[in-house]
């Protein structure tokens, strides 16, 4: 992938201011000043369609110092609306944690505050960004492994565990099937190796997580810890789970 200039070095900036308004938010409601925040060493996937986008997250959880008459919950509001953020108490009920969330141009900081506990949780997270140039937005489409027909392009949407009103995804996996004979695989990327799945019959055809009627998918087996396992994937939810499908074979035989 090629990388867009300047676009890693403006994120780790983003990903330092940050660390530091996390860092003054919890010094302040705990009293630690020895307190170290620290940073993952890269960012992480946020968005997996092109172009790929990126973000920090910063996460810390600390234990609060409790004095007698301090609300942490207006300390905690009143020290991001003097730092430029804008804030909302999305939940405030005596006896449960207290949630806040704080957003200041494409940062996000979200609070929860458990007063009975004395315990403070802050997560932010930077803007999203994209740090490489999209692939293109035409494929070089492969030859199918089996009749040598070019490969028509498959869309797998990841449709679960979807926050925030977040679109569905598509995978990260290049999908490919042939209209002639009726190949279906992927490719990590474009260029590398076809990997064949087979579609699953019967009831193991159902997809357990969405329910979807025939739409599963697996690959190749393969052997781990005496057992054998297979990759399915579901074609219509897009979720995939690594399977037992039996015990290896005792005479030194390949799986299949």
């Amino acid at each position: 992938m090629t990388k867009i200039p300047g676009a890693r070095e403006e994120l780790d900036r983003a990903a330092r201011w940050l660390r530091g308004q996390v860092r003054s938010v919890v010094v302040e409601l705990t009293g630690d000043q020895d307190l170290e925040v620290a940073l993952p060493e890269a960012p992480a996937i946020t968005y997996w369609e092109e172009p790929l986008r990126f973000s920090y997250s910063v996460h810390v959880q600390h234990a609060m110092n409790g004095e007698p008459g301090v609300d942490p919950v207006q300390g905690a509001r009143f020290l991001l609306v003097s730092a430029g953020w804008d804030v909302t108490v999305l939940r405030d009920v005596p006896e449960v944690p207290t949630n806040i969330e704080a957003r200041t141009g494409e940062f996000r900081m979200s609070l929860l505050i458990s007063q009975a506990r004395d315990s403070l949780t802050v997560t932010g997270r930077t803007p999203v960004m994209a740090l490489y140039e999209p692939r293109g937005l035409h494929l070089v489409s492969p030859e199918c492994a089996r009749c040598r027909r070019k490969l028509t392009a498959l869309q797998v949407l990841r449709r679960r565990s979807l926050w925030g009103g977040q679109e569905p995804q598509p995978r990260r996996e290049l999908w490919w099937e042939c209209s002639g004979c009726g190949w279906l695989g992927y490719q990590h990327h474009e260029g590398e190796r076809l990997h064949a799945m087979r579609r699953l019959k019967g009831r193991e055809g159902n997809c357990f997580f969405c329910g979807e009627d025939q739409s599963n998918v697996a690959g190749e087996i393969w052997e781990q810890d005496g057992e054998l396992r297979d990759w399915v994937v579901c074609l219509d939810c897009g979720t995939g789970n690594a399977r037992r499908v039996g015990r290896a074979p005792d005479d030194g035989r390949s799986p299949g």
